[in-house]
């Protein structure tokens, strides 16, 4: 069910009122007001999967690390088993890939030289 928490990984606190949360699990990210602690935002649909696109279309496996640019309004997360970096802009509501590719599969097989960008790099 996609109606509580399912291993909670990371938390990001955003001052004054925003708390970003990991629900790693449920393959989806929760934004929380603190103030009132009502759900503002949910990226992702719960299913496990790669998927670009609007915050209720994207997918995710199991997202881990984040990070925020208040600057931008954008949150960085780590697609832990997608081998990705993505970026939710929370202006547009929509979710892109940053960094990786879905090319690496072969767990240990690693590219130490690296050199390309964005999506040409698999990470």
């Amino acid at each position: 069910s996609l109606d509580c928490l399912n291993f909670p990984t990371k938390i990001f606190f955003v001052e004054p009122n925003l708390l970003f949360i990991s629900d790693s699990g449920n393959n989806r990210i929760l934004c929380v007001n603190t103030d009132n602690n009502e759900l503002i935002y949910t990226i992702g649909t719960g299913q496990q999967g790669y998927e670009n696109g609007f915050f209720k279309d994207a997918k995710f496996d199991w997202p881990q690390g984040l990070t925020f640019d208040q600057d931008d309004n954008k949150l960085y997360i780590c697609d832990t088993f997608n081998n990705l970096i993505r970026v939710a802009d929370l202006n547009q509501s929509k979710v892109e890939t940053l960094c990786g590719n879905k090319l690496n599969t072969i767990i240990g097989d690693y590219d130490y030289k690296g050199g390309k960008k964005g999506i040409e790099q698999t990470i």
